[in-house]
């Protein structure tokens, strides 16, 4: 079986939104084990903390298995499973790496994957989210390693673009559920 043939297996979903968070949710899983990676090259051994960043994986590969059973509960699983990586990896690392960025793509996503009648689940997750941002700037987390200025500025940097990128991703796919609804 080729790969885009097991992508689109895993995926697969009556339900477009469904597939669309499953989609999302497997591109965040498999890029997860390259982030600690990207930091350990910008800040060196202070990277360790990202590994914990793993640990949320499961919970993203989880999002096209619990589809299966209950669309609604997987679509639901995909921004609680990014605000949980985010606020965590966040409270880890110094502030100024600009992690909290992340909640901007979980905040489109908990907005967008949910019909009229499932409003009330979005704003949920959208409240979340914003609770998620403040708690962390509430507790003023000075993350469990230091990091030199050049190192932080370089993160913001790698952490604005991916998540910038993760908008655009999200976009695009919801975009075309969206058009397959129709």
């Amino acid at each position: 079986m080729s790969y885009a043939a097991a992508y689109d297996r895993f995926v697969a979903h009556p339900d477009p939104l469904a597939r669309a968070s499953n989609a999302l949710a497997l591109i965040v899983a498999a890029s997860q084990p390259f982030y600690p990676v990207y930091v350990w090259w910008i800040a060196g051994p202070a990277a360790w903390p990202t590994l914990f960043t793993l640990l949320t994986t499961p919970f993203f590969l989880a999002v096209p298995f619990l589809s299966r059973r209950d669309a609604l509960a997987g679509r639901a699983l995909l921004p609680v499973a990014g605000i949980a990586n985010t606020t965590m990896t966040a409270l880890l690392m110094p502030p100024g790496t600009g992690v909290l960025l992340f909640l901007g793509p979980v905040l489109m996503i908990a907005t967008l994957q949910f019909r009229r009648g499932e409003t009330w689940l979005g704003l949920f997750l959208a409240a979340l989210t914003g609770v998620a941002f403040f708690a962390v700037g509430a507790l003023d987390p000075s993350g469990v390693v230091a990091m030199p200025e050049d190192a932080l500025a370089r993160l913001l940097t790698l952490n604005a673009i991916s998540a910038g990128s993760l908008v655009v991703i999200a976009g695009l796919q919801f975009s075309a559920a969206r058009d397959a609804q129709t």
